[in-house]
């Protein structure tokens, strides 16, 4: 290497091109970790007035110093008009030019110093001013980790440019190389802007794996000085990769998966005595008491002169449990989220463990009544429905009635029929009360909708009135219980509602697809007893059935259940009808259709399907036979007497009294004979009638609907009375051994289908129960 001072040798007026080629060649060899960069160099062709002098020179050299930063930056440069010749200096407007001259004869090539890759440490890029950050690319700058800042760039602190990915030396590219020298003084960067004097840190814009790799590199950086806990050490170690960040987080979900759950230990009385303190009031007897949430919640019925009472008896807070209560119910609403709704878990295992936990944490002083009864309202409010849990939890109760604000509810009770209970609300309450109850439902409520009818979770029915526009007494609600325990054909024969020779008849119709009309008037048991005979359809048949409010409970596997939609747009759009489902179900090729309440022109739809052939079954409010006649054939159903003999059976349903008890009774079955020729009316053939004064039943005259099935299936007198009663045989052996569970009727139906002559056997030998048994 030639000194500034000393004249360069008689070669000097051509640089020697060996020594550069040498250091190109073993730069292109992977022996230099510097940016490959081409320069554009000046040659004499470029310059053919290069003298041998020192000005020229310099001027020379910092020309290349300029397009060697120019090409690093990809910044293009363009050629502009000189004002002066290139070997005049012209230093207007600039500051410290000679400062920025350079010599390229003081370059120290050393190639053995580059055979070993420095260290090299990330650069914050953020942190270089703007006018660096336009020269240089954050994606491939990076700084020898042992070059001293306040050091001049000499021989033994070179600042490296490396690509970002190395190019292999066997698939390289052959790319002129340009070393950058050594400045004099203060090298290319000042030191106010050189990157060593900067905080190390990294900021990228990365997903959630980039940051952990970056949180993880910047910890390793930290000094042990700072004493970081082991804890945060050994989590960091383990995420470094993203398959390790993976194996950490499934980790943590498993952990969470496997905490145990806190539940609720079971209430002894005998030694943490009664939740409950309960006394008759004076001037009441009281009849009957039961539990319906043991031993939290009983019923007791009291009476006086004048009525009955429906009593509900819940525990009693203290002033301390309120406060307790209200506290655990604020916190409660905070901590549940949905994640706790789509785990899976039951809502009352969730809800239980979150507040006990709650109770252990802050009132771990409480008593175990305390605990419980604390524990039996937060269920009570968040799982069930509030006030009236208990009335939606007794088994005995049909109807529950809230007729407006400050109104005491009434129940319509198996036992007791019509009955009061001590349960009133107020407008707030009753309000917040009714927009839950339709929120359950699936339903909205308001001001501006203020009638919902709709089907709670259970299966109940619900019919509600917001506000007093509608009500002028305020918000109500009327609740018709589902039985979650289904009514089968031997409990309506236990009943009293039919008969065994009755429930016989329906047997042999249905499996040979008579169509049926179930009427009454309210509450006399329509739908009950289409749910009932249903079970005796065919297992695998297809059931389609239309309803406006779910209220039909078919348990068949091949059952398509439709219900009604009202429109969402004040144009009526989206709207979907009894009608329109009904023309769908006929395109679903079903063999037996049920609709819930035949009132305007899906009735005709449904008598269309009669007559083409399927089985359809459907209720309607009319108390006599002649009126189902006069409904169906006037507005606004107005279906031909000609349809109507698609119609086999009418069944009238009435709900009356017996020994001052009431009671759901099946009035008269009808048939229908077809038309008459002269008159063009309707022939019936009355089959079956209640008896009041016996409280029996009593066949009117012979079946047509038998004697066309018998016609229909080839059978002979014998051969139908023989099937007529082998039904009987097995309803009445069902009914006396008190098999009366749907899955156990259903099982028997169809075994009876398959292979009757087994089933028989069984019922003649005492053995069907434990058949049944077995098969369930």
């Amino acid at each position: 290497m030639v000194s500034k001072n000393e004249k360069s040798p008689d070669n000097s007026k051509k640089p020697d091109n060996g020594m550069q080629k040498r250091g190109e060649e073993e730069v292109m060899a992977g022996k230099s970790s510097l940016l490959q960069v081409p320069v554009k160099r000046a040659s004499d062709e470029d310059n053919p007035n290069l003298a041998d002098t020192d000005s020229l020179q310099k001027e020379n050299n910092k020309r290349n110093t300029k397009n060697i930063i120019l090409e690093v930056s990809g910044i293009q440069r363009t050629p502009q008009k000189r004002k002066y010749p290139y070997w005049v200096k012209h230093s207007a407007g600039r500051e410290n030019t000679e400062k920025e001259n350079t010599d390229l004869t003081d370059m120290k090539i050393k190639i053995e110093t580059l055979k070993t890759k420095p260290v090299l440490e990330t650069v914050q890029f953020n942190s270089f001013p703007p006018e660096t950050q336009k020269i240089i690319d954050p994606e491939t700058t990076y700084l020898e980790k042992n070059s001293d800042p306040e050091k001049k760039l000499s021989g033994s602190s070179q600042v490296a440019l490396e690509p970002k990915s190395p190019v292999s030396p066997e698939t390289a590219p052959e790319k002129k190389v340009e070393l950058i020298p050594e400045t004099k003084k203060k090298g290319i960067f000042p030191p106010e802007i050189r990157p060593q004097a900067q905080k190390m840190k990294i900021k990228k814009k990365s997903r959630f794996l980039g940051k952990m790799k970056d949180l993880t590199r910047d910890i390793a950086g930290i000094k042990e000085s700072e004493k970081l806990s082991d804890k945060l050490k050994e989590f960091f170690d383990e995420v470094k990769t993203p398959e390790g960040a993976k194996k950490k987080f499934a980790e943590v979900v498993q952990s969470l998966k496997d905490e145990e759950l806190r539940v609720l230990p079971p209430y002894d009385p005998v030694t943490c005595g009664p939740l409950l303190e309960y006394e008759i009031p004076s001037g009441f007897t009281e009849i009957e008491r039961y539990w319906v949430e043991e031993p939290y919640a009983f019923i007791s019925i009291i009476e006086n002169l004048e009525m009955k009472y429906y009593y509900v008896v819940e525990p009693t807070l203290s002033t301390y449990e309120k406060a307790v209560l209200e506290r655990v119910r604020d916190n409660l609403e905070d901590m549940l989220t949905q994640d706790d709704m789509i785990s899976g878990q039951d809502k009352d295992v969730i809800l239980i463990n979150r507040g006990m936990r709650l109770l252990d944490q802050y009132y771990s002083t409480l008593e175990v009544s305390s605990i419980h009864k604390i524990m039996y309202f937060l269920r009570r409010n968040f799982i069930g429905y509030e006030r009236i849990n208990a009335l939606i939890r007794d088994p005995n109760i049909e109807d529950i009635s809230c007729s407006g604000i400050e109104i005491p509810i009434y129940l319509y009770h198996m036992k007791h029929n019509n009955i009061v209970t001590n349960i009133l609300f107020g407008e707030k309450e009753v309000d917040s009360l009714v927009v839950k109850l339709c929120q359950r439902s699936g339903k909205h409520i308001s001001i501006g909708e203020p009638i919902v009818d709709a089907t709670l979770p259970d299966g109940s029915r619900i019919q509600a009135t917001l506000g007093k526009e509608v009500t002028t007494r305020g918000s109500s609600f009327t609740i018709r219980k589902f039985n979650g325990d289904p009514i089968t054909p031997i409990d309506l024969i236990r009943y009293g509602t039919c008969s065994i020779e009755m429930m016989a008849y329906y047997w042999i119709a249905i499996e040979n697809n008579i169509s049926v009309l179930f009427a009454g008037g309210t509450a006399s048991g329509k739908t009950s007893l289409m749910n009932a005979i249903s079970l005796l359809i065919p297992r695998l048949s297809k059931v389609v059935s239309i309803e406006d409010t779910r209220e039909i409970m078919l348990h068949h596997e091949n059952w398509i259940a439709g219900a009604t939609r009202k429109s969402f747009t004040v144009g009526g759009t989206g709207e979907v009808s009894m009608y329109e489902l009904l023309k769908a179900a006929l395109r679903q090729r079903p063999e037996y259709i049920l609709v819930g309440e035949v009132r305007g022109k899906e009735a005709l739809t449904l008598f269309q399907a009669m007559s083409t052939g399927h089985t359809t079954y459907s209720t309607m409010h009319a108390s006599d036979v002649q009126t189902v006649i006069n409904r169906l054939e006037n507005e606004p159903i107005n279906v031909p007497h000609v349809m109507m003999q698609a119609l086999g059976v009418i069944c009238i349903q009435m709900q009356t009294y017996v020994n001052e008890t009431r009671v759901r009774r099946t009035k008269t079955i009808v048939e229908i004979t077809g038309l008459d020729a002269r008159s063009g009316s309707l022939r019936i053939n009355e089959l079956y009638r209640w008896e009041p004064v016996h409280d029996n039943f009593k066949r009117a005259g012979d079946s047509y609907v038998l004697n066309e099935i018998m016609k229909a299936r080839g059978w002979n007198p014998d051969k139908l009375f023989i099937e007529f009663k082998n039904r009987e045989q097995i309803l009445a052996y069902l009914t006396a051994k008190q098999i009366r569970d749907y899955v156990s009727v259903s099982l028997i139906v169809h075994m009876y289908a398959t292979n009757p002559q087994l089933v028989m056997e069984a019922v003649g030998n005492d053995t069907l129960q434990d058949m049944v048994m077995h098969h369930s």
